[in-house]
């Protein structure tokens, strides 16, 4: 092998060597390979601070103390005895987005839909979406759907069977005279 005369680690990528020797090659070395006894990276080989965005707006960060950053010993032991520490942020963009999503989450950990549907038609802001609401929450999360959903429409099922009873009777006594009169006509 050739000399080196200078090694530096990469100040963006963890675990990255470059190498400089006399005959002007510069190469890079990677020891993100490197298996300890333990089977664990090395400590000083972990990111230091770190954060992700996840669902909802959240932020997390963490900072992670037990990173070695420096050659003083007081550093080092204050640095290992704090561990890591996580922040969860909310990070609102648009407000209203994150309400509407709180009380999606609030229904499905209650099982509370009905009443989801109910609040949705009452705060919607056309009458399609009104109805919309209102279907759903008859059709979908009410015990006796088919009878909710003809007084939705605005049927009543006494006056539906009041009028079919009419309807037959009329009917009926339409079918008598006409027999009658058949009868009378035919003698």
């Amino acid at each position: 092998g050739q000399r080196r005369y200078h090694i530096q680690w990469s100040t963006c990528l963890p675990a990255v060597v470059s190498t400089c020797s006399f005959d002007r090659k510069v190469q890079f070395y990677s020891i993100a390979g490197y298996k300890s006894k333990t089977g664990k990276a090395p400590k000083w080989l972990r990111r230091p601070v770190g954060a992700s965005f996840g669902f909802g707006g959240k932020l997390i960060t963490f900072n992670n103390s037990n990173v070695i950053q420096g050659n003083d010993q007081q550093q080092r032991n204050r640095y290992q005895k704090q561990g890591i520490k996580a922040y969860t942020y909310q990070v609102v963009e648009d407000i209203p987005l994150v309400e509407a999503c709180d009380q999606f989450h609030n229904a499905l950990s209650m099982g509370d839909f009905k009443s989801y549907c109910e609040n949705k038609s009452m705060t919607a802001e056309t009458i399609h979406d009104r109805e919309v609401w209102g279907l759903m929450k008859v059709v979908c999360f009410e015990k006796e759907a088919r009878q909710e959903l003809l007084k939705y429409l605005g049927y009543d099922n006494d006056t539906i069977s009041n009028i079919g009873q009419q309807f037959l009777n009329n009917n009926n006594n339409n079918n008598i005279d006409e027999n009658n009169n058949n009868n009378n006509n035919n003698t």
